[in-house]
């Protein structure tokens, strides 16, 4: 009798060992969830590093360029003020313009007022990401798993610096009724993701 409640006892604390370390392993990753995901301050001050990586500006500036041309189009306004014989230089100038846009839209990204603008973007998403986490689709909904960042700020930015420099097709590109945006997340298995968040 003695020998069963030994071997009980043992069986015992062995179990409650894994129990805890297993416990243990998930409170790991709980609290870093919360701590890096869930806490708004948190998620910002590990993403803001990221404005400096030039990489991710080579990105914004493809993206901001690319959608203030499908919003114009300036190869129309290009064959509209070239005279006939030289309209063939149209497409040549479409493509110098788009390059000088390219590189006003980088070297704004070098300027302190894009780590704000980051910054920000970046709190706003971070509500959209948790509501994507924690499964409130509201007016926000990813049904394939792909989150994005908001850089309608950055257009804004963009537009007033070219406009200071002469350059003013784009001075009435509106993007009220769509979001310029740089996709950050991609998360095929959202559900799953759903699910450890809960």
């Amino acid at each position: 009798c003695i020998r069963m409640i030994s071997m009980l006892r043992r069986a015992t604390v062995a179990i409650l060992m894994i129990t805890s370390c297993l416990l243990g392993t998930i409170s790991v990753g709980v609290l870093w969830l919360h701590e890096e995901i869930v806490n708004t301050d948190r998620y910002v001050d590990t993403v803001a590093p990221l404005s400096q990586d030039p990489a991710i500006k080579d990105a914004i500036a493809r993206v901001v360029t690319n959608d203030l041309f499908a919003q114009v189009d300036a190869g129309e306004l290009a064959r509209q003020v070239l005279p006939d014989s030289a309209e063939i230089l149209a497409d040549s100038l479409v493509g110098t313009l788009n390059g000088y846009v390219y590189g006003q839209v980088r070297e704004q990204l070098d300027a302190p007022e894009f780590n704000t603008v980051w910054r920000e973007t970046n709190r706003r998403a971070h509500g959209l990401v948790l509501r994507t986490l924690m499964g409130d689709g509201g007016a926000f909904s990813t049904p394939d798993g792909k989150i994005g960042l908001e850089l309608n700020a950055m257009l804004d930015l963009v537009k007033q610096r070219l406009a200071a420099r002469g350059v003013f097709i784009f001075q009435n590109v509106s993007l009220s009724n769509r979001a310029s945006q740089l996709q950050v997340m991609e998360l095929p298995g959202i559900t799953g993701a759903q699910r450890a968040v809960e």
